[in-house]
């Protein structure tokens, strides 16, 4: 879908935009409709922290903003997160931009340099969104427009499959790189993977094993594993130990915990998994 960019001007923290489409100048756009709170105040700093991450994905960031004293919200932002807002914040306290756009109240909307949005989200005010995630996607999205598609927690280097409607003599083409299949017990050739091509260093991922020698078994593993582990940013839980009383010989079940002397550290900048 296509929001009406052309025919919205309005007045924004930087100045006036006289189209939104023009200001956009064909670039990928975080496009952000929230409301002043505690939430997205982090958010809007988060943004502006990642400023040199979205100008290597050619990426803006526009904030479409209601609630009380839109236009020193960013003093506000500097105050709580120690980031200056360098993007627009446009100021819609009586909703007339979001009905003119067709937008939620909050949400996050990844708009292709066509002007389409390609990925929406949509979140409860008390939940802040990801920002890893919106760099993950911008990524995604670009090996998208190159004939490919990524597998569950994907990050950048790592392998993507290429679009099942693309030919072998096409794909060996454009991935010059390497074409792999796996072989799976349907016959059917519809993964295909090839190493990023965008990245020069592939990314570290789990342990695979290909045997495509051995015919599938109910008793045999998976012939390969395409699950990556997700990004983990907390200690593991708690283990089950058994504590064994000396004096009765009884054994007991207790619960060991990992501790840790600080706080995990924030997200990194980095898309790194």
């Amino acid at each position: 879908s296509s929001f009406p960019w052309d025919s919205v001007s309005c007045e924004t923290t930087v100045g006036v935009v006289v189209s939104l489409e023009r200001a956009m100048a064909g670039r990928w756009v975080v496009f952000v409709c929230t409301s002043v709170s505690a939430t997205s105040t982090t958010e809007l700093g988060e943004l502006e922290r990642l400023r040199s991450e979205l100008a290597q994905r050619e990426a803006k960031v526009f904030v479409l903003a209601a609630g009380p004293a839109v236009e020193r919200w960013p003093e506000d932002v500097h105050a709580a997160t120690g980031y200056s807002l360098s993007y627009p914040v446009i100021a819609d306290d009586d909703g007339e931009l979001r009905q003119k756009l067709g937008v939620d109240d909050r949400g996050v909307f990844l708009v292709g340099p066509d002007g389409r949005v390609r990925l929406t989200w949509a979140y409860p005010a008390n939940v802040g969104f990801s920002s890893f995630e919106v760099l993950r996607s911008l990524d995604a999205l670009a090996r998208a427009d190159m004939n490919l598609a990524t597998p569950v927690n994907w990050v950048p280097g790592r392998d993507l499959f290429v679009d099942a409607d693309l030919l072998d003599t096409d794909a060996i083409r454009d991935f010059p790189r390497g074409l792999r299949t796996i072989q799976v017990p349907s016959g059917t050739d519809y993964i295909r993977l090839t190493p990023d091509p965008v990245s020069s260093v592939q990314a570290p991922r789990q342990q695979r094993t290909d045997r495509r020698d051995a015919a599938p078994s109910d008793s045999q593993q998976p012939t390969a594993t395409l699950i990556d582990e997700p990004r983990r940013d907390r200690p593991p839980p708690p283990s089950k130990a058994i504590i064994r009383n000396n004096n009765t010989g009884a054994s007991s079940k207790a619960t060991t915990t990992t501790t840790t002397s600080a706080p995990p550290p924030p997200l990194s900048s980095s898309i790194e998994p």
